[in-house]
């Protein structure tokens, strides 16, 4: 059964004016927490977008502008802490030392001004995303038959329905990406919300089909998606060039 892109894309939006008002202002200082939501709650600008001057006056922030806002977010704390955001990438999703880390990564410093909160498991699939686009964006690798199988359920995950799943939907991308690495590589490395991304979308959904059981089916939001797809290339990648580096 095929894979699908829902319309849920994850993000959970803010109650929005009527069109063409306005939210208030947002205060000069900024804020960011994570918190165990659903998604994405943002009214901020984070430093690599657009300069704003704080106070200022924001039309209510769409889907693909909050999905910038992380992606913005997440490439400023790679640029300033690196070797942090490689620890954090160490630890295992959801559990108590992820989310210790992932605040202490999450400091004002990378925003300008406002407030966010979002979920610890968006932030990692944006710093994965981000971590790709430092290490591998001039050039990519394109074959993982070096690569031995990673163990997305790591020793320490938590172990409820939930988590489980979320092994899963990582094991359909690291499928996927073994089977079509270019195309996981332009999904990746395309502007979100345009064109390119839809067509990235597009190739990249028949490969997760392809790696499905006959009898599932799995809908995918697409920033759920693209963090999935952003892990496997980034650790497929990795472990690649570790491969390679390793004497014959």
């Amino acid at each position: 059964m095929p894979a699908a892109i829902a319309s849920n894309t994850g993000i959970t939006s803010p109650s929005c004016p009527a069109r063409g008002g306005t939210h208030k202002a947002i205060a000069p200082t900024a804020r960011i927490s994570i918190v165990p939501s659903t998604g994405v709650k943002a009214s901020a600008t984070a430093r690599g977008a657009c300069q704003l001057t704080a106070p200022v006056s924001v039309h209510c922030i769409g889907i693909a502008e909050k999905r910038h806002i992380m992606q913005d977010f997440a490439a400023c704390t790679v640029r300033r802490w690196r070797h942090g955001v490689e620890r954090y990438l160490d630890t295992v999703p959801e559990s108590v030392e992820a989310q210790t880390m992932g605040a202490r990564l999450a400091t004002e410093d990378c925003l300008i001004s406002g407030q966010m909160q979002f979920q610890e498991a968006l932030y990692r699939a944006a710093a994965y995303e981000a971590m790709y686009r430092v290490t591998f964006a001039r050039q990519g690798v394109s074959d993982f038959a070096s690569v031995p199988p990673i163990d997305y359920a790591q020793p320490g995950a938590p172990t409820d329905k939930a988590a489980s799943a979320r092994a899963t939907l990582r094991r359909l991308a690291d499928c996927a990406v073994r089977h079509g690495p270019l195309e996981a590589r332009a999904l990746i490395l395309s502007p979100i919300g345009g064109p390119d991304e839809s067509a990235a979308f597009a190739a990249v959904t028949p490969m997760v089909s392809a790696c499905m059981p006959a009898d599932a089916t799995v809908n995918f939001s697409k920033i759920s998606l693209r963090g999935y797809v952003g892990e496997a290339l980034y650790r497929l990648s990795m472990a690649a060039r570790g491969a390679s580096a390793l004497p014959s």
